[in-house]
């Protein structure tokens, strides 16, 4: 797998609206009848799961991505497993060292370790 350099220090960036801008025109129109409407409809329906004849969970993940600019999106269940799928779609080695924050709890800590990697806690002063 080819590693290509982060935008942050010269790469290609990977989308030419900042995810924040996209948020704040999103968070305008969240919530409204529609999604009440849609709820209603999973409730009713008894599907709750992709898994088990849900369609919602897909429809997001698409509808989602359209709004991101991107090819794909995925949902997960929470932040941990959020790190879990990005660790793993880096597809990073066993004895990589990964950088996160030191102040956090151990969701941010254990997808690291799942992965057999080492997380390395960053110094909030930016002379170190």
């Amino acid at each position: 797998m080819k590693k290509e350099k982060l935008a942050i220090i010269g790469g290609k960036p990977v989308r030419k609206v900042s995810l924040s801008k996209r948020v704040e025109q999103y968070k305008k129109t969240r919530f409204g009848q529609k999604e009440i409407k849609l709820l209603k409809e999973v409730i009713k329906s008894g599907n709750l799961s992709r898994y088990y004849g849900g369609t919602k969970v897909n429809e997001f993940e698409k509808e989602f991505s359209k709004l991101l600019g991107v090819k794909y999106a995925t949902t997960s269940t929470s932040g941990t497993a959020a790190i879990h799928l990005a660790l793993g779609a880096i597809n990073i080695n066993p004895g990589e060292k990964v950088i996160t924050s030191p102040f956090s709890d151990m969701g941010t800590i254990i997808p690291i370790l799942f992965q057999n990697a080492i997380p390395i806690f960053a110094d909030i002063n930016p002379e170190t």
